[in-house]
């Protein structure tokens, strides 16, 4: 039995789906999106979803630990970053301006997979990102003779996908209506108890 293991990049997911405009499609299940992708022989070991909660603006923080909460309880691993505040030159205003960027997330998935591929076990790594900085990661991988490496790239991102799936042969994309059969409940109950509910915003 080949162990599947996944891992999510998920504001690549997140920013490829806001694009679309479907806001439905940010309602996702992960655990059975990668349950979904499983072949013969399979069995999921672990979905791992990276992300960092968003500090800046109060309903959208709220709404993020949400979904995580919502992930948390179909069993997916969630990896928090860090959002930072770098000043850089802005050409705008030229003047040194306070960006907003998302850290540790690249590192963390790196990190991750390599760590989990270092047990030795025969297993298939799905990585959902369409990420050039993971470019290292997948070289890495593919000295490993007990690894096989899948590319499942998010919808629309073929072009920002290209880089990295020229080394990963096995590649597809996360199609819409792939997406769609696997959103999350309108209300995750765990214990009887409502831990995440369906935004008002993703339902339409």
């Amino acid at each position: 039995m080949t162990l599947v293991r996944v891992y999510v990049d998920g504001f690549n997911v997140y920013h490829a789906i806001e694009k679309l405009g479907d806001n439905r499609l940010k309602w996702l299940n992960y655990h059975q999106l990668s349950n979904s992708l499983l072949r013969g022989g399979e069995t999921l070991d672990a979905v791992n979803f990276f992300t960092a909660v968003w500090k800046f603006e109060t309903r959208k923080q709220k709404r993020h630990q949400n979904y995580i909460a919502a992930q948390e309880a179909y069993g997916v691993r969630v990896h928090k970053g860090e959002f930072a505040k770098p000043k850089r030159w802005c050409e705008r205003h030229e003047r040194y301006c306070a960006f907003r960027e998302e850290k540790q997330t690249d590192v963390g998935i790196a990190v991750q997979m390599l760590l989990d591929a270092s047990d030795g076990k025969q297993q298939r790594m799905i990585l959902i990102t369409a990420d050039s900085d993971q470019i290292p990661t997948a070289k890495a991988l593919a000295a490993m003779p007990h690894i096989s490496l899948t590319l499942a790239f998010p919808p629309g991102r073929e072009n920002e996908a290209r880089e990295l799936g020229d080394l990963i042969p096995d590649r597809f994309e996360l199609k819409p209506q792939r997406l769609l059969p696997h959103q999350l409940p309108r209300s995750v109950v765990v214990g009887g108890r409502t831990v995440a509910t369906m935004p008002s915003v993703y339902r339409t």
